[in-house]
């Protein structure tokens, strides 16, 4: 007799390899066999492979329709389902379906939905612009430990955007947000300590946060620690560190770092 959720675990063992040698056509055979049984996680997964064009030819009608069948019972599914809506894919672009099913996956309180209904009013997609409607989805999904959400409520306490500006309120959430390694944070932070907003400006805790941003690819953090560097501002004079950091800049496109690399 036929057991779903049996099949569904055996064909995501084949996929990747958990237990026996990693097999794509097993895994197939598993996967659809189980979603023909209306198993709604495997149904789900074979959507992704669809939209990916894993182990199957990509095909986004597909994907869309494995996500629509799994959606009203499944939270993932109803959260591929959005972003089929929101990215048009296999199917028409359709912001308002793509915010029905967001908050239909954000009634498991999954935080990507949560932070994506705040991402909708923020931007104002479909018209949707509410920067307290914005900040109100940020602020669950930031709580509950969502770093893109954590830096962009951060973000928005930092401007005063629909809301009293805070940069108590917004250093702490970009804390959050860097705690977990998100680099935008750690810039952002440096950014506050050198600019003197809501802290005393602090030079070396300035240079740390940039240098942790900087160590993570980032090319604006790369660059304010080669000028640092470069002038001895807030710390020893380094040209080697200086011509270090401003390479990596300029190596990612930076145009400013790339001049004061030949001015040196």
């Amino acid at each position: 007799m036929d057991y779903p959720p049996a099949q569904y675990y055996t064909g995501v063992a084949y996929m990747n390899g958990f237990g026996v040698e990693k097999n794509m056509q097993a895994a197939l055979a598993y996967l659809e066999k189980s979603a023909e049984n209306n198993n709604v996680m495997a149904t789900n997964q074979m959507g992704v492979l669809y939209e990916f064009g894993n182990g199957v030819p990509q095909n986004g009608q597909k994907a869309f329709c494995y996500y629509q069948k799994a959606a009203n019972d499944y939270y993932l599914a109803a959260y591929n389902l959005a972003q089929c809506y929101f990215k048009g894919t296999g199917t028409p672009l359709d912001y308002r379906l793509a915010l029905q099913w967001f908050g239909k996956a954000a009634t498991a309180e999954y935080l990507p939905a949560l932070y994506n209904i705040g991402v909708f009013y923020d931007r104002g997609y479909g018209k949707t612009q509410d920067f307290q409607k914005a900040r109100e989805y940020y602020q669950l999904a930031a709580d509950k430990g969502y770093d893109l959400a954590q830096f962009n409520i951060a973000s928005i306490y930092e401007a005063g955007q629909g809301v009293e500006q805070d940069f108590v309120k917004a250093r702490k959430y970009f804390e959050m947000a860097s705690e977990q390694g998100f680099i935008r944070a750690d810039y952002s932070i440096g950014n506050m300590y050198i600019e003197d907003r809501g802290v005393t400006t602090d030079y070396a805790k300035a240079i740390q946060h940039y240098t942790k941003a900087a160590k993570g690819g980032h090319a604006s953090a790369q660059f304010n620690l080669g000028l640092i560097y470069k002038t001895g501002i807030g710390t020893a004079p380094d040209l080697e560190k200086a011509k270090h950091w401003l390479k990596l800049a300029a190596d990612q496109g930076d145009e400013e770092a790339r001049q004061e690399q030949n001015n040196l």
